[in-house]
């Protein structure tokens, strides 16, 4: 076993996939796991287990660094702590646990529902926040995401809302994003795991349009963070040009 070493399987309850033939497994009633450079992997069959032996780097997963408040989506594996409403028992753990591996770009998915937490290891080139999000809440679970309304000057005609309402959406861990343009504000649901508030200024000022200053949220429930205070009380040219067009 060049390069791994057996490893004793102590983790049931955890769910993973194996790198050999892709089958979703528990962790601690895996036929056999190995330890390559600090990374256990684990394996529904001794003949797996022994292809990974013969050729680890085939099988090698690059390890999961954690993701960061406000860091984009990048190449590579990410993991995601994720906090989730309602997350009371055992079966709802493995429910919430089968939902997410079903998602193309979900190597594991761990619930524990004592902190009402599902930790997700993804591969973000496959699969977005926003679809682990929407994948819990098709089984009536609900991610305990942050909202925040942000005021936001040039608001002037549908275009308008289209243009900051898909720029918002396209921010990565934004889950809803929806401009009402008689108060000029947009209301804002994301995980804050995966974006913030500055990502979100960002989104809307690459757009041509200028955001009224806002505070931080003070919990994931905020419901309204924006100052009254204006910045702006004029629209950029850029923005007029896009309206006259």
């Amino acid at each position: 076993m060049k390069g791994t070493q057996d490893e004793p399987l102590t983790e049931t309850g955890r769910r993973v996939r194996d790198p050999v033939c892709g089958m979703e497994i528990d962790a601690g009633q895996a036929a056999a796991s190995r330890l390559l450079d600090g990374q256990t992997y684990y394996f529904c069959s001794a003949a797996c287990a022994d292809k990974f032996t013969a050729s680890p780097e085939q099988y090698r997963v690059p390890p999961a660094p954690s993701a960061t408040t406000g860091v984009p989506d990048s190449a590579g594996v990410r993991s995601l702590e994720l906090p989730i409403v309602g997350l009371g028992s055992a079966s709802s753990a493995r429910a919430v646990e089968q939902a997410l591996l079903d998602l193309v770009g979900v190597e594991e998915a761990a619930a524990n529902p004592t902190v009402s937490r599902v930790h997700v290891v993804f591969d973000p080139a496959r699969v977005g926040v926003d679809d682990l999000v929407r994948a819990l809440e098709r089984i009536g679970h609900r991610a305990d995401a942050a909202s925040v309304r942000i005021g936001i000057d040039g608001i002037y005609c549908a275009s308008c809302v289209s243009k900051i309402e898909d720029a918002l959406l396209a921010t990565p861990g934004v889950l809803e994003a929806t401009v009402n343009p008689a108060t000029e504000e947009a209301a804002v649901r994301y995980v804050p795991s995966h974006s913030n508030l500055e990502a979100l200024r960002r989104a809307v000022e690459l757009g041509g349009y200028r955001v009224r200053e806002t505070d931080a949220p003070a919990s994931p429930a905020a419901p309204r963070l924006n100052r009254s205070l204006n910045v702006c009380l004029s629209p950029s040219a850029s923005v007029m040009a896009k309206c006259a067009k």
